[in-house]
C-alpha cells in the first residue's frame, strides 16, 4: 500500500483546482502481484462516474539516465486516465512521483 504522505500530496494536488475539493473524490489502494504491479490507486470522481484516474505503481524502480548522463533509480508509473484528451481511456506513464 501507498503511504499516507502520498495519498496527502495526492489531496494537496486536486485542492489546488479552484473547481474541485478533495472530498470531490474517492481514493481507493489495492494490492496486486499481476503484471510485477504492487499498488493500484483508483481515484473516482464522486459526481460522474466516468472520471477517474488509475495509478499503477510497480514493485520495484527503473533505471533512467538524468540530465548529465547518469544512471538513476526511479519508478516508471503508468497511469489511465479517463475520459483523455482524444480516446475514453488514455494511458500515459511518469517518472516518479513529480512525475
Amino acid at each position: 500500500m501507498v503511504r499516507e504522505k502520498f495519498l496527502q500530496t495526492l489531496n494537496e494536488t486536486i485542492d489546488v483546482n479552484p473547481r474541485f475539493s478533495f472530498t470531490d473524490f474517492t481514493i481507493e489502494q489495492k494490492k496486486t502481484t499481476s503484471d510485477r504491479l504492487s499498488t493500484i490507486v483508483r481515484i473516482q470522481y464522486n459526481y460522474e462516474d466516468k472520471y477517474c484516474m488509475v495509478i499503477n505503481i510497480p514493485d520495484s524502480r527503473v533505471k533512467f539516465k538524468n540530465r548529465f548522463d547518469e544512471t538513476e533509480l526511479d519508478y516508471r508509473i503508468t497511469c489511465e486516465i479517463s475520459p483523455g484528451e482524444l480516446e475514453l481511456i488514455e494511458k500515459t506513464d511518469v517518472r516518479g512521483i513529480s512525475g
